[in-house]
């Protein structure tokens, strides 16, 4: 199987710095992807966005067990204003070379968002300087080292340690699919959300409500979250297309691959249509009806991978 999929492109900020932590820990940072196939949707009144849970919410239900069996890693909570008067920073990054901070958008001096909106951004905390603490962003800034004041360090929300664990379990392919269904079974039916969604947008009499913050759309709710979701489907491609190689199951694999990179496509398609609503409003009912089309067909194609995954799963129980 050729792996096409191009992952850096489709990393978010806190999958960007924990790869750094990873490789700092001699983990396999791909591992990450485990649970990246998701989708949340609960209708409010005040934004029309499908959603997804704060990084804490997300490391304390799932993915922190995920990530403590099979990258050997151990994540611990640090206040983030502990360490701006002290020395022990040294001794946390001896282990892992950086410590990964929640920061609002608001506070972070190098984002789209500062002094704009609050919406949650990671970054890493290399070292302290006089008057608060040396990052770096490499979702952002690359290898660019950047500074937060003290003032602005001291509102952080969640300073993260990482420790490497004597082993990790082996991901296979076999696993993973195991992981997934049960990832989706655990959750609400996310097949239901989507219909549910597809259905609300369907019904939107204009465009207002899907802009939460209409002075920038890259900072709107809707497109940083269907962004979020379509490069989940490409992580998830992305594992399956390390984990897939020369299995016996390659015809099946192959096809789940390929179906989650359409589904990759189709939710960047109709994150492309909504930004281009946004430039030109008049244009609403037409890219409406073409966006709810490909919300039918991106449903369409979920199933079938879901269903695709569950067949591999019974072939691979009677052999």
């Amino acid at each position: 199987m050729q792996n096409n999929v191009d992952i850096q492109k489709h990393m978010n900020c806190i999958q960007m710095n924990l790869a750094f932590i990873c490789k700092s820990l001699d983990r396999d940072f791909s591992n990450l992807f485990i649970d990246s196939w998701d989708f949340y949707y609960k209708p409010d009144d005040d934004s029309f966005s499908p959603g997804k849970l704060s990084f804490k919410q997300f490391r304390k239900l799932s993915h922190e067990s995920l990530q403590r069996q099979y990258l050997g890693m151990e994540a611990h909570e640090i206040d983030p204003k502990s360490l701006l008067s002290s020395n022990l920073i040294a001794r946390y990054l001896e282990g892992s070379k950086a410590l990964l901070l929640n920061i609002s958008a608001f506070d972070c001096p190098w984002h789209r968002g500062y002094r704009k909106i609050d919406i949650d951004h990671y970054c890493l905390v290399v070292g302290l300087t006089e008057d608060g603490y040396q990052c770096t962003d490499p979702y952002l800034m690359g290898n660019r080292q950047v500074s937060l004041t003290r003032s602005q360090s001291s509102r952080g929300r969640e300073l993260i340690f990482y420790n490497r664990l004597v082993s990790a379990a082996q991901l296979t392919i076999d696993i993973l699919f195991l992981e997934i269904i049960k990832n989706i079974n655990n959750k609400n039916n996310i097949f239901t959300m989507m219909e549910q969604f597809r259905r609300h947008f369907s019904e939107l009499p204009d465009a207002t409500r899907l802009y939460d913050y209409p002075q920038d759309i890259y900072l709107c709710g809707i497109t940083r979250t269907i962004k979020f979701i379509a490069d989940g489907r490409f992580q998830l491609s992305y594992l399956i297309g390390k984990l897939g190689v020369a299995h016996p199951k390659q015809n099946q694999i192959n096809a789940i691959y390929t179906l989650l990179n359409d589904s990759g496509n189709t939710w960047n398609h109709i994150n492309s249509l909504i930004i281009k609503v946004f430039y030109i409003p008049r244009r609403f009912e037409e890219e409406k009806l073409k966006i709810t089309n490909y919300l039918e067909k991106v449903i369409h194609t979920e199933k079938e991978i879901y269903s695709r995954i569950t067949e591999c799963l019974k072939l691979a129980s009677m052999s």
